[in-house]
């Protein structure tokens, strides 16, 4: 399958999806494996910052399929307002960070604390990549100890 058809085949499942009572996960698994870029990586904009999301990771595929801390993200949308300030911490591939950016707008900002290199380096490249500056990353892990 072409991957024009496949990201409309994604498209699709992001506006089914949300309209099921239940059996996401279960239609998810199954038509996953055919909706997959061929590169495994799928990009997605999400307040103005281009997210890159691995379908070979759960966390990721969830991601890409709008399918990843639902409740929680519509419960910052209906609390974060434009201007607030937020902190993501581990903030991953900058999934939820973006998110966040969406909600608190040019005005606001972001501080997304990641400890993996890998992580940051992609971090980074989604906010050079977007021209946005509401993302500001720290390269460091967020706790009550102290490590590596």
């Amino acid at each position: 399958m072409g991957d024009s058809i496949k990201s409309l085949g994604r498209s699709l499942m992001r506006r089914t999806l949300p309209l099921l009572p239940r059996g996401r996960s279960r239609l998810l698994r199954a038509v996953s494996p055919w909706l997959t870029p061929r590169s495994g990586i799928e990009t997605r904009t999400i307040g103005g910052y281009t997210v890159c999301l691995d379908h070979h990771n759960r966390a990721t595929k969830l991601m890409a399929y709008d399918q990843y801390e639902v409740r929680e993200i519509r419960l910052l949308r209906r609390v974060l307002r434009t201007g607030d300030t937020v902190f993501d911490l581990g903030a991953n591939v900058g999934y939820m960070a973006a998110q966040f950016a969406a909600c608190v707008g040019a005005n606001g900002r972001v501080f997304a604390f990641e400890p993996s290199p890998r992580c940051v380096e992609i971090l980074n490249l989604m906010i050079e990549r977007s021209g946005w500056h509401t993302i500001h990353v720290g390269p460091a892990a967020a706790g009550n100890e102290t490590g590596t």
